[in-house]
């Protein structure tokens, strides 16, 4: 193919490109380290200027990856690390509460997160980081590795996700920033405050340079997010329906005439949550000669917040006798009918959570000679995150009540009707069980590297480098909780003479719940009052049901896994010409060995329950190639292949069983998984047509020899809670067949310098991602394969700009196809399409002074999910629109 063909299709996935995102939506829509850090670069202080300097960065990079620098983190509308990493080619997000939580790069989460290079660990039982926890403020940029080189630490199967955050010997002299925010919830109808700043400088001594910086951010918010959702679809017989005199039921393929999939649990949760978020990092550098440095970093980050969950919880599973005037459509799906025995149960209860991460390393780098350099790094990374008290209470009706629902009504939300029980009469309920809990989880990792580089400047060896690591990672979780049954039955009125002010008959604020949306559904209901689930009224509720505070130690649901990994690589980088067409890579091998231990309370040969250890251990050799050549002065073409893997999470290795005796579901691990294992090729073409713009496709794809695939199988377990529901689905790990990953990727920006003042500021960013999975999950019901959880096939970002005059103003679109979410009840989860729209503005008052606004979420985003069918719905989520505005300023 020529030059100038190339040039051509280029061109036309450009156009493609640029009109792929609206035809994309419509048709989604529903019927009516140690590494090399020069990279693709964002950096948007002065746009224009930016774009030429990303531009410049790409062509010279080893590896494929993309980054966002701060200075861009500070003008596009994102409120976290999340939401400004989903502006990277291939990089999708998920939300918690309506903020960017997890990630996936190219539709795969098993990601290996970086602070400089050394492990970011979660706090959380897996290996992912929660990115609402940490403020985007810390960083300098943020880099994406897709293709990993031998130096790389392993683990990341979709790529390695990598904060940077600054160093004072970088900056000039003394630096001092801040800003000062003021935002607003829509839906909370709330305020709370932002504020951030940096303080940094560097000194010429005796003993050498010395440098020190202090970079701070706090936040408070205070959110809401209101919901309908089915706990599950399940599928039952109901008889005869067809009436042909036989009732024909199967437990696997398409439903008989006489099955139906039928509502388990219909609930509306109302959630406040009041969050306070804290982040720091201190850096201290001293370079006593110009070819020796040490750098100390430090980040701290805590991340506290109060959930407040009032829930409205009605059971229609009931047999096909108290089952009347039900339709049954043409997917089987029972989408509307009377039930005559129905429960209502209530709940009210806060749930404190207090999240924390902390690292401290320790860099040395020591240029030996002129062509021999050694590093060093020791890091620790710890992670916690406890919740030390949450009591779950719960009302239940006096006696079954008819219900009848209909989800067929035409409005947003289903019908749900009670016609003879009055949800807000507290007379009409008395109490069930108290249950106390409390969890801890801890995720640590110490760890230690050293690595040395020679130059070679032979032919085409540029240099060789080499290195080891030992790491330690040790993830531990303890739930602990009690019971007390001692009031259970007990008419609310006779408990209200023992505990005054316990409850309230209006735990909702009436039509103001899931206000906006239709639907003829209870929007208020009684319960337990705030001040007893979380305030001065919590201990005379303990005292009053027999219990204390620590509650009783539940050691089965107690694990432990210790991991211990030893790695060596060697890596040869190379530069050389073809034909006059220079070229450069890097081929090399990576070997590390796993031994990990998985540790329980399990019954021994006598039943006695005792600390045991299932160990399990690996070696995996892992090459990789990275090559780069120039076509023409313009044209770029680069080709990688690696061999990568990732191991289970925590919960996934676990030995323990979690049970939920509410939903009758329980969960265990399998100690003996192996990782994720896969061979992954890289290929992209980059076209820089204009010294500041550019036009790139990339393709990839990733064999994927060793999935961990999720098994459900039918059990029985003596429910303490909720005596008689016996019937368990317990969920548990196992190493499946193999599968695909592929896809590809276009990207263009471009600043239109060549229009006339004043739209000469303007300009435009769009990407667009196709991505396609194989797997060996199928649907055991309709034996429809399933993608890879958190993959959607279709993702775009459309973003515009205009700077000029000192006023700078982003729109930024971004939006993704429908993405499996998990499963349940055997069937699969999926989240609809979705997409959002951000905004965001400044204009500098002078050179020191900045006057900003964000927005975020500007088209109310509803969150959306639905087993196997859209008419199945399990969740309709209404989250708040986020606002901002605020002063930012240097010296």
């Amino acid at each position: 193919m020529t030059t100038q063909n190339i040039r051509k299709l280029l061109l036309g996935s450009a156009a493609v490109l640029l009109t792929a995102g609206p035809a994309l939506a419509q048709e989604a829509a529903p019927p009516a380290a140690a590494q090399d850090t020069s990279v693709e670069e964002i950096v948007v202080r002065g746009i224009r200027k930016s774009l030429a300097n990303a531009v410049a960065v790409k062509r010279d990079a080893a590896q494929i990856v993309d980054a966002i620098s701060a200075e861009d983190i500070g003008k596009l509308p994102d409120q976290n690390i999340a939401e400004s990493l989903q502006r990277i080619t291939g990089v999708q997000i998920s939300r918690s509460n309506g903020e960017g939580s997890g990630v996936a790069i190219r539709g795969l989460t098993q990601i290996r997160f970086e602070i400089d290079g050394s492990t970011l660990t979660g706090n959380g039982t897996g290996r992912a980081v929660s990115f609402e926890s940490i403020p985007s403020e810390l960083f300098g940029q943020l880099q994406v590795f897709k293709s990993p080189s031998a130096d790389m630490i392993e683990g990341g199967l979709g790529g390695t996700i990598n904060l940077v955050t600054r160093k004072p010997l970088d900056l000039d002299g003394l630096t001092l920033t801040g800003s000062v925010q003021g935002g607003y919830a829509d839906f909370r109808d709330a305020k709370y405050p932002r504020l951030s700043g940096l303080v940094s400088n560097k000194w010429d001594t005796s003993i050498g340079r010395v440098g020190a910086l202090l970079n701070v951010s706090y936040e408070e918010r205070k959110l809401r997010s209101d919901e309908f959702d089915v706990l599950a679809w399940d599928r039952v017989g109901l008889g005869d329906i067809n009436g042909d005199g036989v009732a024909q039921t199967a437990t696997s393929g398409p439903l008989t005439p006489d099955e139906v999939w039928r509502p388990r649990q219909l609930r509306s949760v109302s959630q406040a949550q009041d969050r306070k978020r804290l982040g720091a990092v201190g850096t201290l550098q001293w370079e006593p000669t110009s070819t020796l440095q040490f750098t100390w970093t430090n980040s701290y980050n805590r991340f506290k917040y109060r959930n407040d969950y009032r829930l409205l919880r009605l059971d229609v599973d009931k047999a096909r006798a108290n089952t009347t005037a039900f339709k049954r459509n043409e997917n089987g799906t029972l989408i509307s009918a009377t039930v005559n025995n129905g429960n209502v149960l209530t709940n009210n209860f806060v749930e404190p959570t207090n999240q924390t991460n902390y690292t401290s390393q320790l860099d040395v780098k020591w240029d030996l000679s002129d062509r021999l350099q050694v590093t060093g790094k020791a890091n620790i990374a710890r992670g916690r995150n406890r919740v030390p008290l949450v009591v779950y209470p719960t009302l239940v009706g006096n006696s079954t009540t008819t219900i009848a629902y209909d989800f067929a009504s035409g409005a947003d939300l289903p019908s749900v009707k009670l016609p003879s029980f009055n949800l807000n009469d507290l007379a009409n309920y008395k109490v069930n069980t108290v249950v106390p809990q409390s969890r801890h989880t801890a995720n640590n990792e110490d760890a230690v590297r050293f690595d040395a580089k020679y130059d070679f400047d032979a032919g085409i060896l540029e240099s060789v480098k080499g290195g080891v690591r030992y790491g330690k990672r040790t993830l531990a979780q303890q739930n602990d909780d009690s019971l007390s049954n001692k009031f259970t039955n007990t008419p609310v009125a006779t408990m209200q003479g023992q505990m005054a002010g316990a409850f309230t008959g209006t735990l909702t604020t009436g039509n103001d719940f899931l206000s906006g949306l239709g639907g003829d559904l209870p929007r208020s209901w009684a319960g337990y009052a705030s001040s007893f689930v979380n305030g001065p009224g919590l201990d005379q509720l303990m005292s009053a049901w027999g219990l204390s505070v620590p509650i009783a130690k539940n050691i089965t649901t107690y694990y432990d896994v210790r991991e211990k990994t030893w790695a060596g690589y060697v890596q040869a980088n190379l530069s050389g010409d073809i034909a006059s067409k220079p070229w450069s890579g890097n081929i090399g091998v990576r070997v590390v060995e796993t031994d990990s231990h998985s540790f329980a309370f399990l019954p021994d040969k006598t039943g006695a329950l005792t600390w045991q250890d299932n160990p399990n251990k690996y070696t995996d050799v892992l090459p990789s190639a990275n090559f780069k050549v120039s076509l023409t002065d313009d044209l770029v073409l680069r080709l990688a292949a690696a061999k990568v893997i990732a191991r289970a999470a925590a919960d996934q290795l676990k030995a323990a069983t979690s049970i939920n005796y509410g939903f009758q579901t329980a969960s265990s691990g399998n100690p003996t998984l192996d990782p994720f294992r896969a061979t992954q090729y890289d290929a992209s073409l980059e076209w820089y047509f204009r010294p500041s713009d550019l036009l790139s496709i990339a393709v990839f794809k990733k064999d994927v020899s060793a999935f961990i695939a999720n098994e459900i199988v039918n059990i029985t377990i003596v429910n303490k809670e909720f005596p008689g529901r016996d019937d368990f689905r317990l969920s548990r790990p196992r190493n499946g067949n193999s599968g695909e990953v592929q896809g590809f990727e276009l990207g263009f920006q471009h600043a239109f310098a060549e229009l006339p003042s004043p739209l000469d500021g303007l300009g435009v960013q769009a990407n667009y991602t196709f991505i396609d999975s194989t797997t060996p999950n199928t649907d055991p019901f309709t034996g429809d394969t399933l993608p890879l959880e958190g993959l959607s096939k279709n993702s775009y970002n459309l973003v515009a700009f205009y700077e000029k005059y000192g006023f700078s103003a982003r729109m930024a679109y971004n939006w993704r196809s429908k993405f499996l979410t998990g499963t349940v009840a055997g069937s699969p989860i999926f989240s609809k399409a979705v997409g959002q729209l951000d905004a965001s503005a400044s204009y500098d008052v002078n050179d020191r002074l900045t006057v900003t606004f964000e927005a975020l979420n500007l088209n109310g985003v509803e969150g959306y999910t639905y087993q196997t069918v859209k008419e199945r719905l399990l969740s309709h989520v209404k989250n708040d629109r986020l606002f901002s505005a605020g002063l930012r300023f240097r010296y």
